[in-house]
């Protein structure tokens, strides 16, 4: 990579509901966390992000502090996007999957090996970072 190769910022909620942590299903590229990228003239991040997740899912969640970070490339011949993935916890509300998502599912730490054996290959960073939060 470029030293000075520009990059998209973007946010992901890692959100616990008792023991189980929300994952969505993206049709195209499989597992994913509900959040997205900060979009131009956004500065406050909590609003994007927050924005992010009312379009994404319709839940009321505490955002909590930073877990961790990764990078991610649509395609190859896309800039990178640093995403920065919180500890969140739902409060309330059902959830309303936009048009980017095709099934949830709330994870225990139990089946989560499984599943993201399946989804490994495709994308490793996000089941990675998945791994993280099971062993915090």
């Amino acid at each position: 990579m470029a030293d000075n190769q520009l990059f998209y910022v973007g946010q992901k909620a890692f959100i616990r509901k008792g023991n189980e942590l929300l994952l969505l299903i993206d049709p195209k590229w499989g597992l994913d966390l509900p959040g997205g990228r900060i979009q131009e003239g956004e500065s406050n991040l909590i609003a994007s992000f927050k924005r992010e997740i009312s379009e994404e899912i319709g839940l009321n969640i505490s955002i909590g502090q930073p877990l961790t970070t990764w990078t991610w490339r649509l395609d190859k011949d896309q800039s990178p996007v640093l995403l920065i993935g919180y500890s969140c916890f739902y409060i309330s509300g059902e959830i309303r999957l936009s048009s980017e998502h095709s099934e949830y599912l709330w994870l225990t730490k139990e089946a989560s090996k499984q599943l993201l054996n399946k989804y490994r290959k495709d994308n490793p960073e996000i089941c990675d970072a998945i791994d993280l939060y099971f062993k915090t």
